[in-house]
């Protein structure tokens, strides 16, 4: 239903889920990353406290996805962009589709 990737001139958008997000790398960033309590102030999640909550938000993400139910993505650095290929944040929206609206949201990691 929905695209599996997104590529922008500079940025690849994957959908999140554990097959596409190293969670060694994810739980670091949604840890401990400089700023992510800053990061954190603003959105509905607090820094994860262990990896298996970190494990639980991508397939929370994979399910939902496969359900039809929110577009969920990584967010990168295409190749020759500063940072390629690391997690720059996530995206994406839930789907309300009784309603016909959808909720957008994003994070990124500061700079």
């Amino acid at each position: 239903m929905f695209p599996e990737t997104i590529e922008t001139d500079r940025l690849r958008l994957e959908a999140r889920g554990p097959e596409t997000v190293d969670i060694d790398e994810c739980y670091r960033i949604c840890s401990s990353d400089p700023g992510i309590d800053e990061v954190t102030e603003y959105v509905t999640w607090d820094p994860h406290e262990t990896k298996k909550e970190t494990l639980e938000f991508l397939e929370r993400g994979r399910e939902r996805f496969e359900d039809g139910e929110a577009a969920t993505y990584v967010i990168r650095p295409r190749e020759g962009e500063d940072g390629a290929g690391e997690i720059a944040g996530f995206g994406g929206f839930d789907v309300e589709w009784d309603r016909r609206t959808a909720n957008l949201g994003v994070w990124l990691r500061k700079r």
